[in-house]
């Protein structure tokens, strides 16, 4: 099982808004059969929890930790490029 981490710079909120980073975000992680984690000062939710989502808080320029794991390398980071796409 492959278990991968990275660190990304939140952007796009100010200009989506809050509930839309997050929705996207949940939609990233929809089709992946693996394990995504977003950690952000310290505490950990499941980027597949809308409402952990949003108990982030996430806002411009906060930094997060996402790590996926998961049965393939493929779909590990192809998750991770998805969720760079909405987030950094």
């Amino acid at each position: 099982m492959e278990n991968i981490e990275r660190i990304y710079n939140v952007v796009g909120v100010s200009e989506k808004g809050f509930v839309p980073v997050a929705r996207d975000i949940l939609a990233c992680v929809n089709d992946f059969q693996g394990s995504v984690y977003i950690e952000k000062d310290n505490r950990t939710v499941s980027a597949r929890s809308m409402v952990g989502v949003l108990s982030l808080g996430l806002q411009n320029g906060d930094t997060v930790k996402v790590t996926c794991s998961g049965e393939d390398e493929f779909s590990v980071k192809l998750c991770l490029e998805k969720i760079g796409t909405v987030i950094a």
